[in-house]
């Protein structure tokens, strides 16, 4: 599980809490390697892309000395599983079933949805051709029957610290 951190005071004077996202990354990505995936790619919002999420990403990669094949990326706007179907769908034409990377990092969980939605309707199955994992735990929340590996906080320890500062 990611390990939760409080930021006591915003500049608004606010308490927040924040779920350490480059543990997740790391463990994602780290699981892809250990598994032997050395095509990997991602879907993932350009806000994702310029922050912290893919530095870490490239950094995991190099030190597992597995190249980036910019080819690999989808960058979207949206965050709904239909933008993560239309990005999968996209990857697949432009790529062909047969240069597919063989795992494949999202972003959010509800893209990652639909990446396997467009992957199973373009006859590649996952995990067996793709692997394709998501980010923040969402989809175990909205009891999906799909097998989809994915990181993200432990929402009752999570919720836990809400309700401490709440008191």
């Amino acid at each position: 599980s990611c390990a939760v951190y409080i930021t006591f005071l915003d500049s608004r004077g606010m308490n927040r809490i924040y779920y350490d996202r480059a543990k997740v990354v790391r463990n994602i990505i780290g699981h892809l390697v250990d598994r032997g995936h050395k095509k990997i790619g991602g879907i993932f919002s350009s806000q994702a892309f310029n922050n912290s999420k893919y530095s870490i990403f490239r950094d995991i990669m190099a030190k597992n000395t597995v190249a980036i094949n910019p080819s690999y990326f989808e960058i979207v706007e949206g965050g709904t599983t239909l933008d993560g179907y239309k990005a999968a769908r996209r990857m697949i034409k432009r790529l062909g079933k047969k240069n597919m990377p063989t795992a494949i990092w999202v972003d959010t969980d509800s893209r990652a949805l639909g990446v396997i939605e467009a992957m199973n309707e373009m006859g590649l199955k996952v995990p067996e051709d793709v692997s394709v994992t998501g980010m923040d735990c969402v989809h175990s929340k909205l009891g999906e029957k799909v097998s989809l590996t994915t990181g993200g906080p432990d929402y009752n320890k999570f919720t836990t610290r809400i309700l401490c500062l709440a008191e």
